[in-house]
């Protein structure tokens, strides 16, 4: 008796010829779906890998500020000078140029400005009021 089962489940099988997978309809479709959803998010993408790189361009002049702010408060004999390979950040990319200098009179002598690395290389900027640095400030 289980060898007329057997040969009845392995006639069933033999006879069925019913195939597994995706037809070419089917992966069209997805593939079209996927490529909207691309052509959609993509820009986006690079709109906020600009901000991010325009956000940590600012955050760095803001430190460098401080740092500048910091010494001139402190009276150190030779402030911090940043030139075009004074202010380097992680990967060496970011330059920050500009002097500290204490401020003559009613005229800002020290201005720091940086570069962002963004698709529109926004320029920003800090001017110093005295020791006190003012916000930072888009140059255009």
């Amino acid at each position: 008796m289980t060898n007329n089962f057997l040969q009845t489940v392995l006639a069933k099988k033999a006879n069925s010829k019913k195939q597994n997978g995706f037809t070419l309809i089917e992966l069209m479709v997805v593939i079209a779906i996927v490529g909207v959803l691309s052509g959609v998010g993509l820009p986006q993408l690079l709109k906020s890998q600009d901000r991010a790189k325009d956000s940590a361009a600012s955050a760095t002049l803001v430190n460098a500020a401080k740092e500048c702010s910091m010494d001139l408060i402190a009276g150190e004999p030779t402030p911090t000078v940043f030139d075009s390979k004074g202010y380097l950040d992680a990967d060496g990319a970011t330059q920050i140029v500009g002097d500290c200098e204490v401020a003559t009179g009613e005229t800002n002598a020290s201005t720091l400005g940086i570069v962002s690395e963004s698709g529109t290389e926004t320029e920003f900027e800090v001017t110093f009021s005295g020791v006190i640095p003012n916000p930072v400030a888009v140059v255009e």
